[in-house]
């Protein structure tokens, strides 16, 4: 079974067992970047909120001799058993008081995303932009959230002055910045590889080395919002006694690296491409370029 069929069929499968109680759907959901995932979403008689729970594992796990009335039974022990507990409690969120303190920044490529971006509020950043998001916590599915559009904003009777000022706010407070070799990076997701020793962490490189720093959050998720804030850049240009380059590593850190120590920025631009290209998920990549951030100012421009 081709994925198109797999996907109808899921529906199909899906919708009967649930009966006339539950509207089932099929949506490509947009992504970061223009990526688009195929789901399934299951909204009770009374509810216009769904969770949306993505399909192509479940295709996966279909083509690994699993039958598919195994896989739509997966998908409806997905939404049973995990998902609507905490999906319930979502109705909340068109209330402004309630969601005042969770709302947080998040930055992705402009370009890349022009389609999603005429559909929610944002500010323009360089080639980047910056979007808002509700975070919020649940026992069943941990740290969540979604992205603020248009008609929830107005929803709201909200300006985007205000949505900004709590974004930056909340954001501080939810999602602190992380300053850190990249050796610390690393070693927050495991233990070296056998024969790649990491240094100590505070340890820096060696001095024949360039310095290499990571700028993330609290979470190592959607980090790079950190390096728009001037206030922050300075205290960093500060340390590193210099002005910085900023490699857009991903939507979740980027690497900083001592400007005087690399004579050409062309060749960090190159090796950022090569690093989204090769390693990099599609709709986690920030940006193609690299960036100089001043030492007087903390504020960052394009340089390569």
């Amino acid at each position: 079974m081709d994925y198109q069929t797999f996907l109808q069929k899921i529906r199909e499968l899906t919708s009967e067992a649930l009966g006339d109680a539950y509207r089932v759907e099929l949506s490509a959901v947009p992504k970061n970047n223009g990526v688009r995932m195929d789901a399934i979403m299951i909204f009770r008689a009374d509810e216009n909120i769904a969770p949306t729970i993505y399909l192509q594992p479940f295709y996966e796990s279909y083509l690994l001799n699993h039958s598919v009335k195994e896989s739509a039974k997966a998908v409806l022990d997905r939404y049973f058993c995990s998902v609507p507990a905490a999906w319930s409690d979502l109705t909340e969120f068109t209330d402004p008081d309630r969601v005042r303190d969770r709302i947080v920044f998040r930055l992705i490529n402009y370009e890349k995303n022009r389609e999603l971006l005429s559909s929610v509020p944002h500010l323009r950043y360089l080639n980047l932009a910056l979007v808002y998001c509700v975070q919020f916590e649940s026992e069943q599915i941990g740290t969540a959230s979604f992205l603020v559009k248009n008609p929830l904003l107005s929803s709201w009777d909200m300006d985007q002055q205000e949505l900004s000022a709590l974004a930056e706010e909340n954001t501080r407070h939810l999602l602190p910045f992380s300053f850190m070799t990249l050796a610390e990076l690393m070693n927050r997701f495991g233990p070296a590889k056998e024969g790649i020793p990491f240094r100590e962490s505070g340890q820096e490189t060696d001095s024949a080395d360039l310095p290499v720093y990571a700028l993330t959050n609290r979470s190592c998720s959607y980090g790079a919002y950190w390096i728009t804030v001037p206030e922050l850049m300075k205290k960093i240009c500060g340390r590193l006694e210099d002005d910085a380059y900023i490699l857009p590593s991903s939507v979740h850190e980027c690497m900083i690296v001592p400007a005087g120590r690399h004579e050409d920025p062309r060749e960090l631009a190159t090796m950022v491409r090569s690093i989204n290209r090769e390693c990099v998920e599609e709709q986690e990549v920030l940006a193609d370029c690299v960036y100089r951030c001043s030492r007087e100012s903390g504020i960052l421009e394009i340089c390569a």
